[in-house]
C-alpha cells in the first residue's frame, strides 16, 4: 500500500478489505484485498479526482466512494 492508509472498511460477507490510502503529494489510492483468495483485487488505484474523494462503503467486491465539499471541509457530498 503506498501512502498513509486513511481509512479501512471490512465486507464480512465477502471476507473481504477495502483500504483509503493518500500520499504526502496529496493523491488518494484505493486498495481492496480478499481474505479468501489471499490477494489483492485492486491495489493503489488512483481516480482522476486526485483528492477530494473519500472511501464510504465495500459491497460484492465494489467501491462506494463520495466527494468533499472542498479541500478544506471534511463534509461529504
Amino acid at each position: 500500500i503506498e501512502g498513509i492508509i486513511w481509512k479501512i472498511v471490512l465486507d464480512d460477507e465477502l471476507n473481504c478489505m477495502a483500504i483509503e490510502s493518500r500520499t504526502l503529494t496529496k493523491q488518494v489510492l484505493f486498495s481492496v484485498y480478499d481474505f479468501n483468495q489471499q490477494c489483492f483485487i485492486i491495489l493503489n488505484y488512483p481516480f482522476e479526482e486526485k483528492w477530494q474523494l473519500g472511501l464510504l462503503a465495500l459491497y460484492q467486491h465494489k467501491l462506494i466512494l463520495h466527494g468533499f465539499e472542498n479541500e478544506f471541509a471534511p463534509t461529504q457530498k
